[in-house]
């Protein structure tokens, strides 16, 4: 008896073999589906077999010639018949045709089922995941499994605050662009924290992936190569192997490095290596919404949020300590080291940011590194704001010196934003508060240097 599979894809062929296939390819009781990618491979069949017979368009005229041999070699046969090959098999392979038995549409599926899953249990769970792909296909997939929030567009050559302004405006799902550099995953940890988004969040097609990252995709391998690789590992059922797992890339490596063995059940897992994501992506796809892990995952995010202060070590790893921290600091000042920490590894708009919540809650009198570093991204409007709160909290305090510096750097940002007037105004002040400083202790030079800077600063405007 022939059954034909019409309309047959890639997307469909896991789910179809393991439907027909009384054992795993790695069984030895010989009871497997016979897996043939060409006609001539049905002359290798055992007699009495059940076949799967990929229908190429080539084979056609073969599969006429050699049509009396499935029932000689009482053959129950699957027909693997994609839409191209479908039409010369039935104008030219009548004969073979008429022995068929049942002939079934196979649904259409536009992604493979482990893609699906795995997005689908990322979004669940709320698991950040790397894409590698385009972002039209990630949306789609996106649309598929049932997610209606939308996305929020991250691009790496965003800084710091057009990150947060971006999350403060979408509820969507968070999708990182352009991630090349390692400064670039940090700056979107640390976003993603300070603006408390929990959850789940997208690399997309990122330079290389990190730690923590499920890398997910909607890529099949090609039937032949995988089935090579297989048989050249030792597997006596290559092509069955190949799509047992789906064609998935990333099964076919782990089956060829065990050669006929079969694969770690999901569960032989330990629940600690699915949260870390250090285990294959076919257990983190079972077993990520198991009870043990999300007991594993629970306490794991409590150790994670219980870190206090920022590491004073830079031989620690910084990006997740200022993740951790920026988590908390909605009832914390960072400390020196947390800014200096994220200077010394490029985020100077994150130190800025940090510095920022430091001055503002009191734990600094002054903002001279905040004020420049906030220049250096083009946020001059928040550093005119920074400066004029240094001004006004020198003033107060009574410390000329800061109070000189705060009104010279204000003016510098009022002439930034095309204000001229107002620069000249903040320049006279502090310029007076510098020439004041200079008549008490004339004898220091740092006080001298100051007012140089700032009659040449006024003399600019005039």
């Amino acid at each position: 008896m022939l059954v034909l599979l019409h309309g047959a894809v890639p997307t469909r062929l896991g789910e179809v073999v393991r439907l027909f296939s009384p054992q795993p390819p790695w069984s030895t009781d010989g009871k497997v589906l016979r897996v043939c990618l060409e006609a001539a491979e049905l002359a290798d069949v055992p007699e009495g077999s059940r076949v799967l017979l990929r229908v190429r368009t080539q084979d056609i005229a073969h599969l006429n010639v050699i049509r009396p041999l499935f029932a000689e070699r009482r053959l129950r046969a699957i027909l693997w018949a994609d839409e191209e090959a479908l039409g010369p098999l039935l104008s030219r392979a009548v004969d073979l045709v008429d022995w068929v038995g049942r002939s079934v549409q196979v649904p259409p599926r536009r992604w493979p089922a482990f893609a699906e899953q795995g997005v689908r249990a990322a979004l669940d769970v709320g698991v950040p995941f790397a894409w590698d792909g385009e972002r039209q296909e990630l949306e789609a997939m996106l649309e598929d499994v049932g997610w209606t929030k939308g996305v929020v567009e991250l691009r790496a050559q965003m800084n710091f605050w057009e990150m947060l302004r971006k999350l403060e405006e979408s509820p969507g799902l968070p999708v990182a662009l352009g991630m090349r550099r390692d400064t670039d995953w940090g700056r979107v940890w640390m976003a993603l924290a300070h603006a408390w988004r929990k959850g789940a969040w997208v690399a997309l097609a990122p330079a290389a992936n990190v730690g923590g990252l499920w890398p997910l995709h909607a890529r099949q391998a090609g039937w032949e190569d995988a089935t090579t690789r297989l048989r050249d590992a030792g597997w006596e059922h290559a092509a069955l192997m190949a799509a047992w797992v789906d064609l998935e890339p990333e099964r076919i490596e782990l089956a060829v490095a065990r050669g006929q063995a079969a694969p770690d059940l999901p569960e032989m897992w330990e629940a600690e290596r699915v949260v870390t994501a250090d285990a294959p992506l076919y257990v983190l796809r079972a077993r990520i919404k198991d009870a043990d892990v999300r007991t594993q995952s629970t306490e794991q995010t409590l150790r994670t949020n219980s870190a206090e202060r920022w590491p004073g070590e830079l031989d620690e790893d910084i990006e997740d300590h200022m993740v951790r921290s920026s988590e908390v600091l909605r009832d914390r000042v960072p400390d020196d080291a947390a800014v200096d920490a994220a200077s010394s590894i490029g985020l100077f708009d994150v130190a800025a940011e940090l510095g920022r919540i430091r001055f503002e809650r009191g734990a600094d009198d002054r903002a001279d590194r905040v004020v420049d570093w906030l220049e250096q991204y083009g946020e001059v409007e928040l550093a005119a704001s920074i400066a004029s709160s240094w001004v006004d909290r020198a003033r107060t305090s009574g410390d000329e010196e800061s109070l000189g510096s705060g009104w010279t750097r204000l003016g510098d940002l009022e002439r930034a934003l095309g204000n001229g007037e107002q620069a000249r105004l903040y320049f006279k002040h502090g310029l007076a508060v510098r020439k004041a400083l200079v008549e008490r202790e004339p004898g220091r030079s740092d006080l001298q240097r100051d007012l140089s800077v700032s009659l040449n600063k006024l003399g600019d405007l005039e």
